[in-house]
């Protein structure tokens, strides 16, 4: 993992990113169509880290 906790930050960055989202939707009314993109690098990361772990216990187990 790159950052000790690093989904909880990322679930913590995107509740902030969506409700400053629907901050703007309020303020400048409906003249632009605002969407907010969750991120998802942590878990994308993490689920790498994981796959790239069982193959290396994979790999040493076959040796």
């Amino acid at each position: 993992m790159l950052v000790p906790n690093g989904i909880e930050l990322e679930i913590q960055f995107n509740h902030a990113g969506l409700s400053l989202t629907e901050r703007l939707k309020q303020e400048i009314g409906e003249t632009y169509k605002i969407k907010y993109i969750t991120s998802s690098s942590a878990r994308i990361n993490e689920e790498k880290e994981v796959t790239y772990k069982k193959h290396i216990k994979m790999n040493v187990h076959l040796h």
